[in-house]
């Protein structure tokens, strides 16, 4: 499945919310059905929503590459290094979480 492709599908069709304080009301809240963080997620924002997410069993699926890069992926011109699928739409991005950690490692 191509990551890009489907998290475009996903915003176009769904509700996909960037930014970390986002992601982290989303995760807190419960109603997340996907995070997405960047490989080079800082280590205090990977660490709070990791730990909201293995609390409630929501997937945490690891981008490889930055969030200029996350950001592109999903169609911003501005970097993003979490976001959150609240409704895929359209998309199969919610097959991602069959590669997801929800064990806290990366």
């Amino acid at each position: 499945m191509d990551v890009k492709t489907q998290l475009r599908i996903a915003v176009s069709t769904g509700e996909v919310l960037m930014g970390s304080s986002q992601t982290l009301k989303a995760v807190k809240s419960g109603k997340a059905k996907l995070i997405i963080l960047t490989s080079k997620c800082p280590k205090k924002l990977w660490e709070e929503v990791r730990t909201a997410a293995d609390r409630l069993n929501i997937p945490v699926y690891v981008f490889e590459g930055d969030g200029k890069q996350l950001g592109a992926a999903a169609g911003k011109p501005f970097p993003v290094s979490a976001l959150t699928v609240k409704k895929p739409g359209d998309s199969r991005i919610l097959e991602l979480a069959a590669n997801a950690s929800t064990t806290g490692e990366s």
